[in-house]
């Protein structure tokens, strides 16, 4: 298990058959995130999408998703799970995606 801080940590390349991201978006991130899987590798990623606007409406927009944004920023892998109102409240979108 390795734990970091994405703004401060460059994961190297083939190297994780698992990556778990929550409530944290830097669409930046994306490729580096992708690369850094193996072939077969599993990405599970959530994080608050623009209906969480309902609830903070002050919140940043840059830190919410848009809907289908997950599965068209991980167009990579292949989808196994999408959503984009994930939870009771509908606050969350969700992506299960393998290399």
């Amino acid at each position: 298990a390795f734990h970091a801080d994405l703004d401060h940590c460059r994961l190297p390349a083939a190297t994780y058959d698992l990556i778990i991201v929550f409530f944290f978006l830097d669409r930046k991130l994306v490729s580096q995130i992708v690369n850094a899987l193996r072939p077969g590798g599993l990405l599970f990623y959530e994080s608050f999408n623009m209906n969480k606007l309902k609830e903070r409406s002050r919140m940043r927009r840059d830190f919410l998703l848009k809907k289908g944004e997950l599965a068209q920023l991980f167009s990579g892998l292949k989808v196994i799970w999408d959503s984009d109102a994930a939870g009771e409240d509908g606050f969350t979108s969700s992506l299960i995606g393998q290399k």
